[in-house]
């Protein structure tokens, strides 16, 4: 007969088998785990959890485009979900450069070994990889906790000789890997255990990396004997894009001091805290004539990189009209006849084209100004063969550093890098005055190629920094002063500078801006349209139709009502559609003094993401800063009442080119009356940003999302993780950052 024991010992002996049952399995899952942890299919030295090709060997992680997957398993360069002949025959332009695009076998050179390993890859999407990309960081990014650099004091078997260590305090629903790309290596941070991670689950995230510690330190050097040698000791504070205090320069020391920390493997990671990486702004230390805004002539009017077909600079030449700054020369890149199949003069007479007839853009209609034909001598506006590509009537009159524009962003491919611009201006080859020395031929009008640079990877950025500040240190046009700013334009410029875009053109827009074809001043902007391979027209960017929307508008006062911290910030996106109707610009007339008004009924109550203005003088209601903020940040109000700028940033009219108060410096009362007056020294403001690109390091705020980061508190889109923010205090952010690098800024 089968004895029972007591309920209480049978419950409590059940109790104990099951809570020993759970803990067997618990331990089987643990190991089971940290063996799929410990999972590496490809034998490259890194785990298939964080291994951005799992089935490709690829040690570095070399990621150059960002988007996740490594170069080793990630030929396509167009980005059309498949490697393709279009991506063959790219490679094949970059075969023996040091194009980190096109290196799939991390050796630093592209190859023939490259084009083999492509030719494998033929029809295959990019990947696998063994983590998940969460492309909502893009734009919600989770913010990163003091992350710590750590330098190795031994390089890891595949080259390693760094060690990033970050949590993401206040952050929840995170997943054990997140990825970021850092200066265009995969960085996996992970919290699995996998080193340098010294515990699962902890909340600490970390990876191994390469970075360069001696150029870190030499690009600090440089700054610091810079400093020297301007006496550069002061600061301006910027609220957006208007000065409201001047400050003694003082670099804030950090308050970290990290032990050192030796892993399970006997690696010793020490720390490495980069020199100004916690002063929020750096004081301008190079020469803004050579590095930010070059209008020299000895640059502009280049004998051998330029044409003037009135030599209005009167150097006794009229140039070169294939010189890589010329008119013909920049028209004949973007066509890119070899890939296209449009010539050069098809595509320049396409453009011309667009002021011939009228032009329909998101509803709105742009009139002809056929007035444009007069310039173009012989041109019957029928047959592109017609148009004298030698004769082209535009003179360059400054070549423009916009770096400012720039935003990396270490959870994606969408940062923006900034921009490179050339800036024409018209002249009449008919008239009498086009002469020698002679300004009378010069035309009211302004016509500027917007390129955006090849690479929004923090290393790529601050190796450009560092490119544009190097100019400081030569003459301004002198041979080597010239060849080293070609260096940096012929990135742009060149055909198939950007495979993915249309024609293969870095091009952004092209804008102009002009009163020569006839009255009013008028701006228009122009797209490559992939269809055509030619310029279209296109929306202005930032600019309600003026037309219907710009004085007093009860349309203007429900976009502004609506999104009114968004324009405090100035991080708004005018959008093509507001309230079901057609509301984004295709052209904008303008005159002197031309101004954004509210409605009389416009009422802007912030709400907790508004940004408070500070302006010079003065405090300015709610409803004054989002009218002004809007209205500054439109094409036509950029060049008119707002900045009280006469119609161009940059002269046409005058050899060099003069630049507007609003580059220069300029103190300018509320145009509607409110007792207000702001303070702009723009070139300044791009300058300081200049300043912070080439000198912070890749982990510091300005390449790295903060929990004080503006875009963390105000995401465009709802985050898909959980933040506790801490009190946002705008002294720790220099908002202009934000500002003029989420914008397309004029």
């Amino acid at each position: 007969m089968k004895r029972w024991k007591p309920r209480k010992e049978r419950d409590l002996r059940r109790t104990r088998d099951n809570a020993l049952a759970w803990v067997a399995a618990l331990s089987l899952s643990a190991l089971s785990q940290a063996a799929d942890v410990a999972v590496d299919s490809d034998k490259d030295g890194i785990a298939d959890a964080i291994d951005n090709c799992v089935k490709h060997s690829n040690p570095i992680q070399l990621d150059a485009d960002a988007d996740g997957f490594g170069n080793r398993c990630d030929a396509d360069f167009n980005n059309s979900g498949r490697v393709d002949k279009q991506d063959r025959q790219f490679l094949l332009t970059r075969l023996e450069s040091r194009d980190p695009l096109t290196d799939l076998d991390e050796d630093g050179v592209t190859t023939k070994a490259d084009l083999e390993l492509l030719d494998r890859l033929m029809e295959q999407p990019p990947g696998p990889r063994g983590f998940t990309v969460n492309d909502s960081f893009r734009l919600a990014p989770p913010p990163m906790t003091q992350p710590q650099l750590f330098a190795l004091n031994e390089p890891r078997e595949n080259g390693s000789n760094a060690a990033l260590i970050t949590d993401f305090r206040d952050v929840e629903g995170l997943k054990d890997v997140v990825p970021i790309n850092f200066g265009g290596q995969t960085i996996a941070l992970n919290d699995l255990g996998i080193l340098p991670d010294l515990k699962a689950g902890d909340g600490q995230f970390s990876a191994f990396l390469n970075f360069d510690f001696k150029a870190q330190q030499s690009v600090e050097h440089l700054f610091e004997k810079r400093l020297a040698e301007f006496e550069a000791n002061t600061i301006q504070l910027f609220s957006g894009r208007s000065v409201s205090d001047l400050r003694e320069f003082k670099p804030i020391p950090h308050d970290i001091n990290p032990e050192p920390i030796k892993l399970p493997d006997g690696t010793v990671l020490r720390p490495f805290i980069p020199d100004f990486d916690f002063t929020l702004t750096l004081p301008i230390a190079h020469d803004a004539t050579r590095s930010l805004m070059v209008n020299d002539l000895n640059v502009v009017a280049d004998p051998s990189r330029t044409f003037d077909p009135c030599d209005v600079d009167g150097d006794g030449s009229l140039g070169n009209v294939n010189g890589a700054w010329s008119f013909k020369r920049l028209m004949t890149e973007m066509a890119n006849t070899s890939n296209t199949g449009i010539t050069a003069q098809e595509f320049t007479h396409n453009w011309i084209l667009n002021w011939m007839s009228t032009q329909t853009v998101n509803t709105f209609d742009i009139l002809p100004k056929a007035a444009m034909a007069n310039f173009f001598d012989g041109w019957d506006g029928v047959n592109p063969s017609t148009l004298d590509m030698n004769n082209l009537p535009f003179r360059l009159l400054a070549i423009v550093n916009r770096i400012d524009l720039s935003s990396t962003n270490p959870y994606g491919s969408s940062g923006e890098p900034g921009e490179i611009r050339f800036v024409f201006g018209l002249v009449d080859t008919d008239s009498p005055s086009c002469t020698s020395g002679n300004t009378g031929a010069t035309r009211a009008m302004t016509v500027i190629f917007e390129y955006g640079d090849v690479s929004s990877l923090c290393t790529a950025v601050k190796s450009r920094a560092n490119q544009w500040l190097d100019l400081s240190t030569l003459a301004v046009g002198s041979p080597a002063y010239n060849d080293a700013l070609q260096t940096i334009t012929d990135d742009v410029t060149l055909a198939n500078a950007v495979p993915g875009k249309p024609n293969g053109s870095a091009l952004n827009q092209l804008r102009t801006n002009e009163i020569a074809l006839g009255f009013p001043w008028q701006l228009r902007e122009f797209r490559i349209d992939a269809g055509s391979a030619s310029l279209a027209s296109d929306t202005l960017k930032q600019t309600p139709d003026p037309a219907q929307f710009r004085s007093a508008s009860l349309t203007t006062k429900d976009y502004m009502e609506t999104e009114g911290d968004a324009i405090s910030c100035e991080s708004h996106t005018v959008p093509l559609t507001f309230a079901g109707d057609p509301f984004l610009g295709a052209s904008a007339d303008y005159g002197f003094g031309t101004i954004w008004t509210a409605h009389p009924t416009t009422n802007v109550v912030p709400g907790s993401g508004f940004c408070t203005e500070m302006p010079a003088a003065g405090t300015p209601t709610a409803t004054g800063t989002v009218r002004h903020k809007l209205s500054l940040n439109t094409c036509d109000d950029c060049h008119a009442g707002e900045t009280q700028t006469p119609f161009t940033h940059v002269s046409p009219n005058s050899a060099p080119a003069t630049l507007s108060g609003f580059l220069t410096g300029t103190m300018v009362p509320d145009p509607v009356g409110e007792p207000v007056t702001r303070e702009f020294d723009d070139l300044a403001r791009r300058g300081q940003i200049l300043e912070d690109l080439a000198v912070k390091s890749c982990r510091s705020g300005v390449f790295t999302p903060t929990p004080f980061d503006p875009i963390v508190h105000f995401p465009p889109i709802e985050p898909e993780f959980d933040f506790r923010a801490p009190e946002f205090d705008p002294e720790r952010v220099d908002f202009s950052r934000l500002q003029q690098r989420s914008n397309a800024v004029h």
